[in-house]
C-alpha cells in the first residue's frame, strides 16, 4: 500500500509492505518464517530544473524478519541522495 504527496517543489510518501507466513525451502528441511510488516518513508526536494534531493527512511518500525531462513533483514535504516537529470 502506498501514499504519495506533492506540495510545490516537495514531494511526500509512505509505503507499507505487508507479507503472512510463508515457507522457505521445497524439501524436508524446509522451514517456516513468519509474517511481517514494514513502513517505509520518502521525501523528495525539487532544488531547480535538472537536482533534487531525495531523503529515505526504510523500515520505520524496526521490525526484526527474515526474506530467507537465517539470513536477518536490515533494521531501521536511511538513506540520503542527490539526483541529476538535465532537462536540456
Amino acid at each position: 500500500l502506498s501514499v504519495a504527496y506533492k506540495l510545490n517543489d516537495w514531494s511526500f510518501g509512505a509505503n507499507m509492505q505487508a507479507e503472512s507466513l510463508r515457507y522457505n525451502g521445497m524439501t524436508a528441511s524446509r522451514k517456516t518464517l513468519a509474517g511481517y510488516g514494514t513502513l517505509n518513508l520518502t521525501s523528495t526536494y525539487k532544488v531547480n530544473n535538472d537536482w533534487s534531493v531525495q531523503a529515505s527512511i526504510n523500515n520505520l518500525l524496526d521490525k526484526n524478519y527474515e526474506l530467507t531462513y537465517g539470513y536477518n533483514t536490515a533494521g531501521v535504516n536511511a538513506f540520503l541522495g542527490l539526483n541529476y537529470t538535465p532537462s536540456n
